[in-house]
């Protein structure tokens, strides 16, 4: 997973990679659940999307509003580019490096496939 940070002062634009198939499933979803309101634009491969209690499929063109505290969970099968917007902007991201949950996945990768992932 690599992504881009582009802060403002009511909002940010995070530009992610998410690289799915055998290394996504090692992964496996992502679950989230934050004040800020996002914004979630497909550039590029599925995103499977769990947004409360509804579920569906995403893909190029897509664009995605996820209300502030809203539980939301996201599985990538495949090699996948997205655009994020958060307003406010997240404080996890604001305070440099990555947040825990990007971490916490880099941390699996570099343990179970050595080589693939650098932990920061």
């Amino acid at each position: 997973m690599q992504h881009q940070f582009i802060p403002a002062y009511a909002g940010a634009i995070i530009a992610i990679t998410v690289f799915g198939g055998g290394l996504g499933g090692l992964l496996g979803s992502v679950l989230a659940s934050h004040a800020n309101e996002q914004i979630v634009w497909m550039l590029k491969g599925k995103m499977e999307l769990r947004l409360g209690s509804e579920q569906q499929v995403c893909g190029p063109g897509d664009v995605v509003v996820i209300p502030g505290s809203t539980e939301h969970e996201a599985w990538f099968r495949e090699n996948t580019e997205v655009i994020d917007f958060f307003a406010p902007p997240r404080e996890d991201f604001l305070l440099g490096g990555k947040p825990t949950y990007i971490r916490e996945r880099l941390r699996l990768l570099a343990r179970y496939c050595p080589g693939v992932a650098r932990v920061p």
